[in-house]
């Protein structure tokens, strides 16, 4: 499967001279530059594969024996240094404008990390989850995304204000003092996504930094960016997002997922065809790759994973892992983690 998910290149700028002041290596940045090609826009920054970065950051925390990577480089990261989606989220005329932005502007940076914004009884949540294709450790960079969020809101709110509650769809990295003080006592990993929570009064406190005159600049900026994104989605992610939206709740059987869709059974199979794929390969791929992610930044039973997944026993479960990977597993898991 082509590696055609990308990310600003702007995310890794900073990152040599921030691991050169902290270790002095710099191989794997170097690595990265060399094997991943920038794509070129007609706007914007270069980008660069979201996979590799990721598992470039994963790889630097465990060199730097420093399970809280993600968090201690958002910290260092510039508040510029992803371009005009920092200063509009910096220049928001209050908290409920940034967090607003955040949901619309993050595909400037991330362009397939769908993040959503919902009000909610006495404030808001902002959600945010990663397409399957992504095959590398989240652990790291979902740190150190969510970190920049919270540390872009204290540049105008205070030095310790965080959210409401935190949620982490992946494990607990094991850093618990560090990731408290970021984001609260109110902290929880494993959870089945990737969310903040927002009390009203904070969501309307005024950001007295902000330029409005700059806001309105950026804005611009920003929708053009976002107009010339114009992200393509083939209908084979529409059905694995389905597919994947079922899973622990019902069976993902064809009948289902195209009533999700408000489409015929025959219509999703003709559609899938006409890009090479069958429902039963997309239903098998899109298993495999959230068991390859459960096992890798959860630390779920097997037997909860095997539910989740559909299988009606963990021996069935085991069968379809040994096919995928050749191994059990647990085996797959402690090979990931070593």
């Amino acid at each position: 499967m082509p590696d055609n998910i990308v990310i600003s290149q702007s995310i890794i700028e900073p990152l040599p001279a921030y691991v050169a002041a902290v270790s002095g290596a710099t191989k794997a940045y170097v690595d990265l530059k060399r094997d991943v090609g920038r794509v070129s826009k007609p706007y914007g920054e270069p980008e660069v594969s979201a996979n590799r970065v990721m598992q470039l950051f994963d790889q630097l925390a465990r060199d730097l024996n420093n399970p809280a990577f993600g968090l201690e480089y958002a910290r260092a990261f510039p508040v510029g240094g992803t371009g005009a989606f920092g200063f509009i989220v910096t220049q928001a005329q209050d908290m409920r404008t940034a967090v607003m932005a955040i949901a619309r502007y993050t595909q400037i940076v991330m362009p397939s990390v769908d993040v959503r914004y919902e009000p909610v009884e006495g404030g808001a949540q902002l959600t945010w989850s990663y397409p399957l294709v992504i095959g590398a450790p989240l652990v790291q960079f979902n740190s150190f995304a969510a970190a920049l969020v919270v540390l872009r809101m204290r540049s105008w709110l205070s030095d310790t204000w965080c959210p409401k509650r935190v949620q982490f769809a992946h494990r607990d990295p094991g850093a618990g003092a560090k990731y408290r003080r970021m984001f609260g006592a109110n902290l929880s990993f494993e959870q089945p996504v990737n969310r903040f929570t927002f009390i009203e009064a904070n969501l309307n406190r005024p950001n007295v930094s902000a330029d409005p005159r700059l806001y309105k600049v950026v804005k611009q900026l920003a929708d053009i960016l976002l107009a010339e994104r114009k992200s393509v989605k083939d209908f084979r992610a529409s059905v694995a997002n389905k597919i994947v939206d079922l899973m622990g709740v019902a069976n993902p059987t064809l009948a289902l997922v195209a009533k999700e869709l408000k489409l015929g059974e025959r219509t999703v199979q003709r559609r899938l065809a006409l890009e090479g794929w069958s429902f039963e390969d997309v239903l098998g791929a899109s298993r495999r790759s959230v068991a390859e992610r459960l096992l890798r930044d959860t630390e779920l039973p097997l037997t909860d994973i095997a539910f989740m997944l559909g299988f009606s026993e963990l021996s069935a479960f085991t069968r379809a892992a040994k096919r995928w990977h050749g191994v059990s597993p647990r085996q797959f898991r402690a090979m990931r983690r070593g």
